[in-house]
């Protein structure tokens, strides 16, 4: 399973743009502005449910709000998300593929795409390169953001690049320390530079 503290939600106001346009549909009739504001807490009540790992129940509100908009980017990145934790990752790989050709500049769909192919044990899907490449698009536009640090280094890591992978395996490490992140986190990114860093030292004696 993939666990959930290295994907970026990306919910309702989170991303650059989300939560204007919501508000500028608002500005219509007293319907539309119903209707805007039970979607909005259908995608909210989806990511607190999809933080605390109940995601059938995330799955039931995010489809909720795509009932009503289709088109909805915090939703279908939410389903995105639940699908990758519930092991449908051919399912959220086609979803977040669709979503980055609407929007080809997010850095989180960039990242949750490359943590996906990086990761997944499905074998016609893995793409370490395509990984590689996404998550430094990510770190790009979000160069301090320890989830894309993180999800570099098992982009590198599955490449076999493993001095590279350490070094952002420390870097995820040091911004979340920085940044104060929940335990369980640096729980997971202190596993990771130590599994990233035996790498290194088993393929140093081989050399």
């Amino acid at each position: 399973m993939l666990a959930i503290p290295r994907l970026l939600m990306g919910g309702v106001g989170e991303s650059p743009g989300i939560g204007e346009g919501i508000r500028k549909e608002s500005s219509g009739t007293d319907e539309k502005a119903s209707v805007d504001a039970v979607e909005r807490v259908l995608i909210e009540t989806g990511n607190h449910l999809q933080n605390v790992r109940r995601f059938h129940e995330a799955e039931d509100y995010y489809r909720r709000a795509l009932a009503r908009n289709p088109h909805s980017k915090p939703a279908r990145l939410g389903l995105g998300n639940v699908l990758i934790e519930t092991g449908r990752h051919r399912e959220a790989l086609e979803l977040l593929q669709s979503l980055l050709k609407e929007y080809p500049d997010d850095a989180a769909l960039k990242n949750n795409i490359a943590w996906l192919m990086a990761t997944t044990p499905d074998v016609t899907i893995k793409d370490g390169r395509r990984a590689l490449d996404l998550a430094q698009q990510a770190l790009m536009s979000a160069p301090r953001d320890y989830h894309v640090w993180s999800t570099l280094a098992e982009a590198h890591f599955v490449c076999g690049e493993y001095e590279e992978a350490l070094e952002a395996a420390e870097q995820a490490l040091s911004l979340a320390i920085e940044k104060r992140a929940p335990t369980a986190e640096l729980n997971f990114y202190r596993k990771q530079v130590r599994k990233c860093r035996t790498a290194v030292e088993v393929f140093s004696l081989v050399e």
